[in-house]
């Protein structure tokens, strides 16, 4: 049996508790760093904006600016127009979903009382949780701006970004970090869009469906269902939770039908939406993505799931090139979207 020598000993027990306090101190600051990566998230379709702008000479600060404030100045615009309504239904919502819970309850037979106590407490904690996780509003702000801020420095200079964190990478292996480094940009620069695009659309047809219906407060849950489908899989059913629930108040057909509705706009959206929008160039097992999505509830609550996909995209990325290609030597496809991408940091 061969023993390590005292000098092998303290420095691997020594570098075991710089990996050890390193890690707590990643947990401890999950919050922030899951804001920064939200922050690096947004920048990047900032940033080809801003490219697109430096092509017609237009400083890249100043595009910055000019992209942020547009896209501040369109959602001022569409908030002042539909603030009112929205108010309204949103307080509607509020006040009936207790009366709908209920409702649901009453039907189940006998067992109203310990199935009105677990939706109370599940409901109470679920509140709890949600504001425990942002704190107040000030806090709240002060992360929203911190997703600007490094959106913003992010566009107005990449390559400082790019190029810092290629210096970490030795000489030999810079160029396949540059290349991976592209790549995932390029995922999750092509997700975001996908995701934009597919809100505003489901926004659309749930709003359509469920006025369609004569569903009380439609506009809100539409607005619910637009903003939830930033978190895919799990956020569009968990918008349909409130929209079936308003409907059951008026007949349990029209819950039946505002389901029917759930379903089939995720039909359109996974059979047609999605591929559309995405073209083969983003590819997700749905397995992995749900269980990824639990993981990372489980260990970081709502601001974990919010962040899991495009996470988890990126990472796939660097899995595959780094390890599937690099290492075991199997060739895989890494999608359109995947290609590598050095324009951005």
């Amino acid at each position: 049996m061969t023993r390590w020598p005292a000098r092998d000993v303290l420095r691997a027990s020594m570098i075991a508790a710089v990996v050890v306090f390193a890690l707590i101190g990643l947990w401890y600051a999950s919050t922030i760093l899951i804001f920064v990566f939200l922050g690096i998230l947004f920048g990047l379709p900032l940033t080809a904006g801003v490219d697109r702008l430096a092509r017609w000479r237009i400083p890249r600060s100043m595009g910055a600016l000019i992209l942020v404030a547009a896209t501040f100045a369109a959602l001022e615009g569409v908030g002042a127009a539909l603030a009112p309504t929205l108010t309204d239904q949103v307080r509607e919502i509020r006040d009936r979903l207790p009366e709908a819970g209920a409702k649901v309850a009453s039907v189940l037979n006998g067992r109203l009382p310990s199935i009105s106590s677990q939706l109370s407490s599940g409901a109470a904690q679920l509140a709890r949780h949600a504001l425990g996780v942002l704190g107040s509003t000030v806090e709240l702000l002060i992360y929203l701006l911190l997703v600007l801020f490094i959106a913003v420095y992010l566009a107005v200079d990449p390559e400082l970004y790019y190029q810092g964190l290629l210096h970490l990478v030795p000489h030999p292996h810079r160029e396949r970090a540059a290349e991976v480094l592209g790549s995932m940009a390029g995922v999750m620069r092509r997700w975001l869009l996908t995701q934009c695009v597919a809100m505003v659309t489901i926004g659309v047809l749930w709003g359509i469906a469920l006025a369609a219906l004569g569903v009380k407060a439609a506009l809100a849950l539409a607005v619910i269902a637009g903003l939830l489908e930033f978190v895919p899989t799990i956020g569009p059913t968990i918008a349909a939770i409130p929209a079936i629930a308003i409907g059951f108040l008026d007949s349990p057909q029209k819950a039946l039908s505002v389901l029917v509705v759930y379903l089939v706009v995720q039909g359109i959206e996974s059979n047609i939406l999605i591929p559309v929008l995405m073209k083969g160039q983003i590819d997700l097992p749905p397995a992995l993505t749900i269980v990824w999505q639990a993981l990372m509830a489980l260990a970081f609550g709502f601001l974990g799931l919010l962040v899991a996909v495009p996470l988890l995209a990126a990472l796939l990325v660097a899995i595959k090139m780094l390890y599937v290609r690099d290492v075991v030597g199997d060739s895989v496809s890494l999608g359109r979207a995947a290609e590598p991408d050095r324009t951005t940091g």
